[in-house]
């Protein structure tokens, strides 16, 4: 008689792991109701591996669509002004820059981290033109650091010949100091020797925050490479006294 509990007790256990066994189980291992989807959906997965659209939302995925739009008209014929070609162009650009920059505001407010979003300003950083650029730096500034976005900066800004751009591209670069700072040392030596001479300059004025004493006798040395009257060797000089306050 005292062998009933026992084969009650086995049967219950048997049960319990046969409804376990039955029971739908979402992605953090926590049982779900029935219903539940098994596979990752673009609503469950994290914001920085979906893509834009879904990032955006029905209300605003809109902007992404106007951009593309817009670009399309370097390759299709558009109702720009078209007196030359370079006109043209000018146009398109300005209207990208003016979509990107409100993309940049949306992402900004909403605090949206994706991955999607910094490869989309790294496709508008390979343009050859200021506006487009300067929206691309805008919309990659508001993304964490990364090694392809780095590169991105790299090879887009700090060889493009202009200054305004480059100064933006410093702003940028601040993020890369701990993460990566001898190739950051290395791109700013690189522009200080071959760079064009107002992007040399715009450089320069940003350096101080750049400098540490690891890499101080780099800029020391690219700095006697100019003449001690001229604008670069003076901000550079400028930008050594400043590291040495702090």
């Amino acid at each position: 008689m005292k062998k009933k509990p026992l084969i009650t007790l086995f049967l219950f256990l048997v049960l319990g792991v046969f409804i376990l066994m039955k029971a739908p189980m979402s992605s953090s291992g926590v049982i779900t109701e029935k219903g539940d989807d098994l596979s990752y959906s673009q609503s469950t997965l994290p914001a920085k591996t979906r893509d834009i659209a879904s990032i955006m939302g029905p209300s605003k995925k809109g902007i992404i669509s106007s951009i593309k739009n817009i670009e399309r008209c370097l390759v299709e014929s558009c109702s720009y002004p078209d007196n030359d070609s370079r006109e043209y162009e000018l146009s398109v650009y300005r209207d990208l820059n003016k979509k990107i920059i409100n993309l940049y505001r949306i992402v900004l407010d909403d605090g949206v981290e994706a991955e999607a979003i910094s490869k989309l300003a790294r496709h508008y950083l390979t343009f050859e033109d200021g506006y487009v650029k300067e929206g691309a730096l805008n919309l990659m500034s508001t993304q964490p650091p990364s090694m392809l976005s780095f590169n991105a900066l790299k090879k887009n800004v700090f060889k493009f010949h202009d200054p305004l751009i480059a100064q933006q591209g410093m702003a940028e670069l601040l993020k890369y100091r701990k993460h990566y700072p001898s190739e950051v040392t290395s791109v700013l030596v690189d522009v200080l020797r071959t760079g064009g001479i107002s992007v040399r300059e715009a450089v320069s004025k940003d350096l101080a925050s750049f400098i540490t004493a690891k890499n101080l006798p780099k800029f020391i040395s690219v700095r006697s490479r100019y003449q001690s009257g001229s604008v670069v060797y003076r901000l550079i000089s400028m930008a050594i006294v400043e590291f040495g306050h702090r």
